[in-house]
């Protein structure tokens, strides 16, 4: 009798510790700051991958899945926290510069193209695939560039003037 309270306590213990679930949390999880996806903007234009802008906008290019793929392949888990949290504070901080002088935005995903037709009728197609996280910014007149996000109130005010 003894025998069987003991083995019924062992299995009963080790069926309640297998189905316990865990509470611990990643810590090295990085949180980030609102960006195109969850905060409200005045303007955002979806786009289909075969649309030509003819008009002053920004695009702003988040990575793909694929590229997320890629990312957390090459990457360490720190290395690749840290990326994504400067590229997303960046984006944000350019995102707040497009509201503040009513730019229009278009989203897109880090994949295709898009082509850009000048006032003048000259056409530029711009790969997107070798982006993850940018604004290309296009005043209609020239040909479109890709800021650079960590002075990018200076690239906006010079190329879109």
């Amino acid at each position: 009798m003894y025998f069987k309270s003991c083995l019924s306590f062992i299995i009963l213990t080790v069926f309640i510790v297998s189905c316990k679930h865990s509470t611990k949390t990643n810590k090295t999880a990085v949180q980030h700051k609102p960006t195109l996806l969850t905060r409200k903007v005045d303007s955002v234009v979806n786009v289909k991958n075969d649309t030509t802008i003819d008009y002053p906008c920004a695009i702003v290019i988040y990575p793909s899945v694929k590229a997320i793929s890629k990312l957390k392949k090459t990457y360490s888990e720190d290395d690749y926290n840290t990326i994504v949290d400067d590229n997303q504070n960046y984006m944000d901080e350019s995102l707040t510069y497009l509201d503040s002088v009513k730019t229009k935005k278009i989203q897109r995903e880090s994949m295709g193209t898009v082509s850009f037709k000048t006032a003048s009728g000259n056409i530029f197609e711009m790969k997107l695939d070798t982006l993850g996280w940018a604004v290309l910014l296009f005043n209609g007149k020239n040909k479109p560039i890709q800021a650079d996000m960590t002075v990018f109130a200076d690239n906006y005010k010079t190329y879109m003037k």
